[in-house]
């Protein structure tokens, strides 16, 4: 008479499990991408620091008019690269901040699973407690009588 807890939505609930899994994944390589383009953008400001501070070197001593432009024209590409990291960083940002919403979702629908099967299973603890409850007047009312 002894039966075994088994959740009528098992195979839901694995399923939002393995769900949330995957959005976990997601958010992590999409956190990876996103520092990856910030490193990428501060490589790329540490380098333009690097241009001026040599400009500002020759600007004190004598110089060529071509060595100015040739800086000035790497310190524009340089502007140019940042301007493009800084968009695609606002990109990789979003998707991070779009997979963070896909993971909070799945979690929230994989505890509703949770919180119902913890319910079933209080249900199932209840109608076991009052069927040993039944069999134990059942026991008693035999024992009476064969006496």
């Amino acid at each position: 008479m002894i039966n075994h807890f088994s959740f009528r939505f098992n195979t839901v609930l694995k399923a939002k499990k393995t769900m949330e899994d995957n959005r976990k994944s997601e958010f992590g390589f999409a956190i990876q991408k996103q520092q990856s383009e910030e490193t990428k953008l501060i490589h790329l400001l540490t380098k333009r620091n690097e241009i001026i501070k040599k400009k500002e070197v020759k600007a004190k001593k004598v110089f060529k008019i071509k060595e100015m432009k040739e800086l000035n024209s790497q310190i524009k590409m340089i502007d140019d690269l940042i301007v493009q990291q800084r968009k695609v960083l606002r990109e990789k940002e979003e998707a991070v901040n779009h997979t963070r919403k896909e993971l909070i979702q799945a979690s929230k629908a994989k505890k509703t699973f949770e919180i119902l099967k913890e319910k079933d299973y209080e249900v199932f603890k209840y109608e076991q407690a009052k069927d040993e409850e039944s069999l134990v007047d059942q026991l008693v009312s035999y024992k009476a009588a064969t006496r």
